[in-house]
């Protein structure tokens, strides 16, 4: 396992009531059934909620792209490709989460 992988997933599962499973052959953090955040095993980048108006600000930043296929509900996708993008998709899981637990 990746370091990066094995950082995601510890920030993932250091909140409440998370759990990890793995649709399409990727790596998914659920809470209360929904999905806050994924990676693929390599974890080269991860996928983030977001609301449309932090989406606009946080694509901006170096690293940081519409999300494939969810862009259109705010999500992102940070790249991970140094110490400090890693830094901020740590920060982004948990708003992410939070955004999501709020919604159940």
């Amino acid at each position: 396992m990746s370091e990066r992988l094995s950082t995601l997933r510890e920030r993932c599962m250091s909140l409440p009531e998370v759990t990890e499973e793995n649709p399409w052959g990727d790596i998914a953090w659920k809470t209360k059934g929904k999905m806050f955040a994924v990676t693929g095993e390599s974890a080269e980048a991860v996928t983030v909620k977001a609301t449309l108006e932090q989406q606009m600000v946080l694509v901006q930043l170096p690293h940081i792209r519409v999300a494939k296929y969810v862009g259109r509900y705010g999500w992102v996708t940070v790249d991970l490709a140094d110490r400090d993008s890693l830094e901020i998709a740590l920060d982004l899981i948990q708003e992410s989460y939070r955004l999501v637990r709020g919604k159940k």
